[in-house]
C-alpha cells in the first residue's frame, strides 16, 4: 500500500485529476476546497442526527454529498469535459425543491429572524447553510474566472442556490423535531 503523503504539494502546488499541476491556491483548489468543506460539514450533520431525528433519511443528505463529489469531480479537471459529464444532475434542484417542501409544511411559519444554534444539530445544518453559500460563490468565482472555457452547467448553480435553502429548512425542522422554538431575534 503506498503512503498518503507524498511529497508533491510541499511547494504549494498539487495536481488535478489529468496531472496538470496548479498551485494550492487556483481556482480549480478554491472551489474544489469549498465543496469539500461544505461535503464534510454534512458529514457531520449526519453525525449529529440521533435517535431522536430517526424519522429524518440521512441518506438524503448522503445523497446531497454524492452529488458534491461528482460536482467537485468535475472541477478537478483541468480541461473541463463535455457538460453531459454531469447530465445525471440535471434536474438535482428540482429534488432539493420537493424537500424543502415538504420540511416546510411541518414547520411554524417563519414570522422574524431566527438565530442558529438552539441544538448542536440545528446549528450544524446553518452550518452547511453558510457552507453552501460559500461553494456557491467559488462556483461563480470559477465561472467568471473561466470564462468560455467554464461549461459548468446551469443545473449545477441552481442546485447551490436551493441547498443553502435546504439547509435553512432543514435546521428549523431539526430544531422543532427536538422538541424546541426557533431563537427569535
Amino acid at each position: 500500500m503506498s503512503k498518503i503523503y507524498t511529497k508533491t504539494g510541499d511547494k504549494g502546488k498539487t495536481s488535478l485529476l489529468n496531472g496538470e499541476r496548479v498551485e494550492k491556491c487556483s481556482i480549480h483548489t478554491e472551489t474544489m476546497g469549498s465543496l469539500d468543506e461544505l461535503n464534510t460539514r454534512i458529514g457531520l450533520l449526519c453525525a449529529f442526527i440521533t435517535k431522536e431525528y430517526l424519522e429524518y433519511p440521512v441518506s438524503f443528505l448522503r445523497d446531497i454529498q454524492g452529488n458534491l463529489q461528482k460536482i467537485n469531480s468535475y472541477i478537478a479537471c483541468s480541461k473541463l469535459p463535455e457538460p453531459n459529464f454531469l447530465s445525471d444532475l440535471s434536474d438535482i434542484d428540482k429534488v432539493l425543491e420537493n424537500e424543502i417542501d415538504i420540511l416546510e409544511n411541518e414547520n411554524t411559519p417563519l414570522t422574524k429572524f431566527i438565530l442558529p444554534g438552539v441544538t448542536v444539530t440545528d446549528a450544524q445544518a446553518h452550518s452547511c447553510r453558510t457552507q453552501a453559500r460559500d461553494a456557491e460563490r467559488q462556483l461563480i468565482k470559477f465561472r467568471n474566472i473561466l470564462g468560455e472555457k467554464c461549461i459548468v452547467p446551469e443545473s449545477v448553480f441552481k442546485y447551490m442556490n436551493r441547498s443553502s435553502d435546504y439547509f435553512f429548512v432543514l435546521a428549523r425542522w431539526l430544531c422543532h423535531m427536538s422538541g424546541n422554538e426557533d431563537c427569535f431575534m
